[in-house]
Formats: C-alpha cells, sequence, structure tokens
C-alpha cells in the first residue's frame, strides 16, 4: 500500500470517526428534549424510526417497516397498529395489491417529527452561537460538501438497487 492511499484511508477513517462522534453529541445533547416530547406522546423508540423511515419513503408496506426495524410481521403490524390509533400513520389499501396495506404518515404525525426536529436544531444553535464566525464559516461550507456527497452516493445506491426509497 502507498504513502496516498494509506493516508487517504486514515483521512477517511478520521472524518468517519469526527462525524461519528459529532452525530453522538448531538443526540446526547437533544436526547432529553426528545424523549419528553415521545413521553408526552407515548411513542417508543421502534415507532420513532418507522415515523422518520415513513417521512423519507413516503409510503411502506408492513414488511417494509418490518424490514427496515429488523422486527417480526407480527410486532410490527402491533407497532403500527398504535400510530393508526394515535392517529400519527394511517393505513390503506394498496393501490396495485388492496391485500397489501400502505402506512403513510398523518398531518399530525408530520408536525410531530417537526417538533423533534426543532428541538433538536434550537438545542444545538444555541451552543453553536458560542462559535467564532470564521470556523463556524468553514465548517458550514465543510459539512455542506460532506452532506452533498452522501446524498449523492445514497441517490446513485439507491438508483442501482431500484428501491428509490
Amino acid at each position: 500500500m502507498s504513502d496516498t492511499s494509506l493516508n487517504e484511508s486514515e483521512s477517511t477513517q478520521q472524518l468517519a470517526h469526527l462525524l461519528r462522534d459529532f452525530v453522538a453529541m448531538v443526540m446526547r445533547r437533544s436526547v432529553r428534549d426528545t424523549m419528553g416530547i415521545l413521553r408526552r406522546v407515548e411513542l417508543s423508540m421502534p415507532q420513532l424510526v418507522t415515523l422518520w423511515f415513513l417521512r423519507r419513503t413516503g409510503t411502506a408496506t408492513i414488511s417494509d417497516i418490518s424490514e427496515h426495524l429488523n422486527l417480526s410481521l407480527a410486532a410490527t403490524s402491533h407497532l403500527v397498529d398504535r400510530l393508526v390509533t394515535g392517529g400519527i400513520v394511517s393505513r390503506s389499501e394498496g393501490v396495485l395489491d388492496r391485500r397489501h396495506k400502505e402506512i403513510m404518515l398523518t398531518e399530525a404525525g408530520l408536525a410531530l417529527l417537526d417538533e423533534i426536529e426543532l428541538a433538536r436544531v434550537g438545542e444545538l444553535a444555541q451552543h453553536l452561537a458560542k462559535m467564532p464566525q470564521p470556523q463556524l464559516g468553514i465548517t458550514i461550507d465543510a459539512l455542506a460538501e460532506v452532506l452533498a456527497f452522501l446524498h449523492s452516493t445514497e441517490t446513485r445506491a439507491e438508483q442501482e438497487s431500484g428501491t428509490g426509497a
């Protein structure tokens, strides 16, 4: 292995570790608000993950959600039933196959995710407001590049796999 590829590999690992630490810090700083919201609306973490999944995919079947959560179909169906009862998701007959039920977020579900995001962003913004302006600008540019790259690779992978979700 050449010095260049070793350095590239080390740089990739260093960036991956920094991004992991960044995400962990964001989660740690927002977990109190997020958990408070979840307790208020009586949601579990798998239910929250389901809501984020539905936000990204638009609609999904019980099988899609089950696969995403790595839960049994029975457990997933029960989880979705509780979300439907709470008015956070809706269930309707599939367009192509009426035996398959399509699950999607309701307005209440979208509003709940917006509330969680606003709490998370607000908490983080309070801390970032203390960062010197030159560092803030550099960080904005760098993270925008990383996100654009990761988004393009995600989109490409979805197109190659034919999932689009």
